[in-house]
């Protein structure tokens, strides 16, 4: 792994430094987190253990959006909230957040929402209206379907006997990690540190003395000091750059890890109030000229009572997602999960896809949530609830659920939660604070068609990258859009690293083949890296 000098000094300085509060976890809802506390007056530390947004936070539909399917769950208070979080971020990070318009079209046989069909649907989009439009002066309008096939030149317009075009946004998931992270960092100077794994996490009233272990970078004592009446928790972390271990003093802790937020309580011997039933989500990619559309669209899927997005990004278009149960499988996409969103698409198309049309896709894990206290699971996690839980626990919060377009949000309650415990009244500023592109956009690491290797050693100079995986599928996105491409360029950034001794020979090999496993987790293998990859 890369380790860079401002990664060496941010290590030392979370050893030998007392925090407010230290956040477990590195995805949006982490960085979210860090930054609000940051930014109001809190000396603030994050640790992750893998990438920032290698979880939840790189694997969503990237769209910030109030929801309209939510409505007919009847979740309107959730729906406004949503909605007033999509315009904080279009204002506050105008380089990362855009407007998209999304049309929805009306089954001539089977209508969205209910058997009114129509008139149901122009009900709910004026609900999305009054609950968020009138805040960015867009409304719905109804439109022909001759015009959706305009927008959308592969529908089969013939099944569909009306059409709605609405307004909503979209936001690079991961991106937007990153530079609400760049801003705790650049501005508030706050701490922020990936691939370092909590271990161990203890909690100690704050006027007894508490053993911490000392050591820098390359530190694997047990070598301990004492620090008196300083600290209600000890987090004990292993830096897996290098295999040393360390401490992190701190007067609370916030619990950010999503989907796996339990395994933190239970290592802090908390009993945990929620059952969080992780929920798997695919989407998959092809290229823009396979599936044209200058819009987003909401498309039924025959004989399913779900529908689905197929949305356009550059020179790419992509389809998702689905929302099944993970249960104990591992996270990745199988066969059926790309046939099962193949289908869904081709029933409203006048000509069909193919599985070779496919360049790339991703898969994630939703934390969804449901009450212990003798509520029914929901059978399909399409219908548990979407909305954030905060739990407090004598000064540790732990935070799971909700979206990416309410991350502010579940930070400002988070922190409000850690006021309460360490007697403060601080005011957030979120609101307003601007969150500003700090990054270069890596899109496809190119420039006329070479490796731009400025973008690489930006990634890895400011963006906090380790490992080429983390180039290729977080700081550019190309991973995710094209499999044969990022193995190309995999290779290539390896051999750069080598050139330039940031990485000897075995660990770039070594790194490359982290790179496959990913696009496999992501997307089966294609046939031609298959035959690549067996003629090395």
């Amino acid at each position: 792994m890369i380790v860079t000098e401002r990664r060496k000094s941010d290590i030392e300085r979370t050893n030998n430094e007392r925090f407010d509060v230290v956040i477990i976890g590195g995805g949006i809802t982490g960085a979210g987190a860090l930054l609000e506390a940051a930014s109001r007056g809190y000396k603030a530390a994050l640790v992750e253990k893998a990438d920032f947004s290698s979880g939840t936070s790189s694997a969503s539909s990237k769209l910030i959006h109030g929801g309209i399917r939510y409505l007919a769950q009847g979740e309107i208070a959730l729906v406004y909230e949503n909605l007033r979080e999509r315009t904080l971020l279009l204002k506050n990070a105008p380089e990362l957040a855009n407007y998209l318009d999304f049309v929805l079209l009306i089954d001539a046989k089977r209508p969205f929402f209910s058997p009114l069909g129509s008139p149901a649907m122009r009900f709910a989009l004026t609900g999305y209206d009054l609950t968020g439009g009138f805040r960015i002066g867009r409304f719905h309008k109804k439109i022909t379907v001759g015009h959706a096939k305009g927008i959308f030149p592969r529908l089969n317009a013939s099944k569909f006997k009306a059409a709605y075009i609405y307004p909503d946004a979209r936001c690079d998931d991961s991106e937007l990690t990153l530079n609400v992270l760049k801003v705790a960092q650049n501005s508030y100077g706050a701490v922020a540190l990936n691939y370092v794994e909590v271990t161990s996490l203890e909690s100690y009233p704050s006027n007894i003395s508490v053993a911490v272990a000392e050591g820098g970078d390359d530190s694997k004592s047990e070598s301990s000091s004492i620090r008196k009446g300083t600290s209600n928790y000890v987090v004990k972390v292993k830096d897996k750059t290098t295999g040393s271990e360390f401490a992190i003093s701190a007067k609370s802790v916030v619990n950010a890890t999503g989907a796996w937020a339990t395994d933190i309580l239970d290592r802090a011997n908390v009993e945990s109030t929620i059952t969080i039933r992780p929920s798997k989500g695919v989407h998959i990619v092809l290229p823009a000229e396979k599936l044209p559309t200058a819009c987003a669209m909401v498309l039924p899927v025959d004989g399913d009572s779900r529908t689905i997005f197929v949305i356009p990004n550059g020179k790419y278009t992509y389809i998702g997602t689905t929302d099944t149960d993970l249960g104990d499988n591992p996270v990745r996409t199988e066969i059926e999960d790309v046939e099962y969103l193949l289908a869904g698409v081709n029933g409203n198309l006048d000509t069909k896809l193919k599985i070779s049309d496919v360049t790339g896709g991703w898969v994630g894990v939703r934390p969804l949530i449901a009450e212990k206290s003798g509520e029914k699971l929901a059978e399909r996690t399409k219908d548990l609830s979407r909305r954030h839980k905060i739990i407090a626990n004598d000064g540790m919060v732990t935070v799971t659920g909700g979206k990416l377009t309410t991350y502010r949000k579940m930070a400002v309650d988070v922190v409000d939660e850690v006021d309460k415990f360490l007697s403060q009244k601080t005011t957030s500023i979120s609101q307003k604070l601007p969150i500003p592109r700090t990054l270069s956009d890596f899109g496809n690491l190119q420039k006329a068609d070479v490796l731009a290797k400025d973008l690489v050693d930006e990634a890895i100079a400011e963006g906090w990258a380790v490992t080429i995986a983390d180039i290729i599928f977080r700081r550019s996105r190309i991973g995710i859009y094209d499999q044969l491409l990022s193995y190309e360029l995999a290779n290539e950034i390896a051999s750069y690293l080598i050139d330039t001794s940031l990485l000897s020979k075995e660990e770039a090999e070594i790194q490359v083949e982290e790179v496959v496993r990913e696009l496999e987790k992501n997307l089966p293998l294609k046939e031609e890296l298959r035959e690549q990859l067996g003629s090395r």
